[in-house]
C-alpha cells in the first residue's frame, strides 16, 4: 500500500521548473519549410481565383455599360427622327423640302414660335410672328484614318428670310439684318458607325430622294460597327436597329410616281 508522503517545497519547485521548460521548448519549435510553402501556395491560389472573378465581373460590367450606351444612342436618334419627321413639310416660301441619299438626309420641319415672339413687353398681343422653319440634316461621317471623329452627325439651322435671302443661322443667335451667313450647331454620336435611309413612295423603296414632295415613309437603319469596305449596305453583317417612320405630311401616292425623276429603287 503506497504511502502518501509529504512533498517538500524544494521538490515542488523543481517539478514546476521542469514543466515550464518543456512548454517553452514546444513553443519554440515553429513551422517547417513544407508547411510555409503550402500556406503560401494556398493563399496565392485563393488570391488568383478572387482576381479572376473580379476581372470577369469588371469586363462584364464594361460590356453591359457599352451595350446600354449603344442602345440608348440608337433609341435617342430613332425617337428624335420620329418626332422631327412627323413635323417635316415642304416650305413653299423657301422652296425646300426633303432630300437625301442612303447615308444622309436633309429636311425642313416646322416649330411653333415661342410665346415671347407673339407678345411685346407690355404683354399686349402684337402682329403674328413668322413661323420658324428649321433645316435639319443627318449624315454619316467616316474618318479616313479610322480614328475618332467618325459617327452619326446631326445639325440644325434656322431658316429666315431677310430681303428675299434665305439665311441659315444658329438658333441661339440673333437674326442678322444683312445676313448671308450660315452657322449650324452639330451633334455627333460616335457609338453609331452605320447609317442607312430608304424612302417609300407608296409603291417602291428608293435609295435616294430628290423630289420636292415628301415620301410616304422613311426606313432608318442604325448600326454600331462600320460597314466593311467590301460589302454593300444590304449585306451589313452586324446587328441593326431599324425603324420605319411614317410622314403624315406626305404627298398622296398617286402624284409621287411623277415626282421622283431618276430615283434608284431598292429591293
Amino acid at each position: 500500500m503506497p504511502l502518501n508522503l509529504p512533498i517538500s517545497r524544494q521538490t515542488r519547485r523543481r517539478q514546476s521548473v521542469a514543466h515550464t521548460s518543456r512548454l517553452w521548448k514546444c513553443g519554440q519549435r515553429g513551422f517547417t519549410l513544407i508547411e510555409v510553402v503550402l500556406a503560401i501556395g494556398i493563399a496565392a491560389g485563393i488570391l488568383m481565383v478572387v482576381l479572376f472573378f473580379y476581372r470577369q465581373s469588371e469586363a462584364l460590367r464594361t460590356a453591359l455599360l457599352q451595350e446600354t450606351s449603344r442602345i440608348s444612342a440608337a433609341r435617342l436618334i430613332m425617337e428624335r427622327l420620329s418626332v422631327e419627321l412627323s413635323a417635316a413639310r415642304r416650305s413653299e416660301s423657301f422652296q425646300q423640302g426633303l432630300s437625301g441619299g442612303s447615308d444622309n438626309l436633309r429636311f425642313v420641319r416646322l416649330d411653333f414660335p415661342l410665346l415671347s415672339s407673339w407678345t411685346n413687353q407690355t404683354n399686349l398681343v402684337s402682329a403674328p410672328a413668322p413661323a420658324p422653319f428649321r433645316q435639319v440634316s443627318y449624315s454619316l461621317v467616316q474618318s479616313t484614318n479610322g480614328a475618332s471623329g467618325s459617327g452619326l452627325v446631326r445639325s440644325e439651322a434656322l431658316l429666315s428670310r431677310r430681303t428675299n435671302l434665305v439665311v441659315l443661322t444658329n438658333e441661339d443667335d440673333a437674326l442678322p439684318g444683312d445676313g448671308n451667313s450660315a452657322s449650324t450647331n452639330g451633334l455627333a454620336i460616335e457609338q453609331l458607325q452605320f447609317l442607312r435611309f430608304r424612302y417609300y413612295d407608296g409603291t417602291n423603296w428608293l435609295e435616294a430622294w430628290s423630289a420636292p414632295d415628301l415620301p410616304v415613309g422613311i426606313e432608318v437603319s442604325l448600326g454600331v460597327q462600320p460597314l466593311p469596305p467590301e460589302l454593300t449596305a444590304e449585306d451589313y453583317p452586324f446587328e441593326v436597329y431599324r425603324r420605319v417612320i411614317y410622314l403624315p405630311n406626305h404627298t398622296p401616292v398617286g402624284t409621287l410616281a411623277q415626282a421622283v425623276p431618276g430615283a434608284k429603287e431598292g429591293p
